[in-house]
């Protein structure tokens, strides 16, 4: 069952990898890679700035900002994401 299991997860792992799959460009932190051996896809996204903000895994609307100082995310430090969420809440209606 094991090598069941491996093998089904190696051709997920394939597909998700392959040219004009899923994985357009890969990040993970330096502690990801370091510790864990992070290798996968999560994207958070909360659907609204007040979901974000009372979401307590987010740090109650902290944890994706690049002025979090805390808990500093190298992903949102070096990339666009925030900004991203940002400026997609600002465009839904109030």
């Amino acid at each position: 069952m094991q090598n069941d299991v491996l093998a089904a997860a190696k051709q997920v792992q394939n597909q998700v990898e392959a040219p004009g799959g899923l994985v357009i460009t890969n990040y993970a932190g330096s502690r990801s890679r370091e510790r864990c051996g992070s290798y996968g896809l999560a994207v958070y996204f909360a659907i609204s700035s007040d979901q974000y903000v009372q979401d307590p895994w987010a740090d109650h609307g902290k944890a994706y900002e690049k002025s979090n100082q805390s808990y500093p995310v190298e992903f949102v430090k070096d990339c666009e994401w925030s900004d991203f969420l940002h400026s997609y809440w600002s465009q839904l209606p109030k």
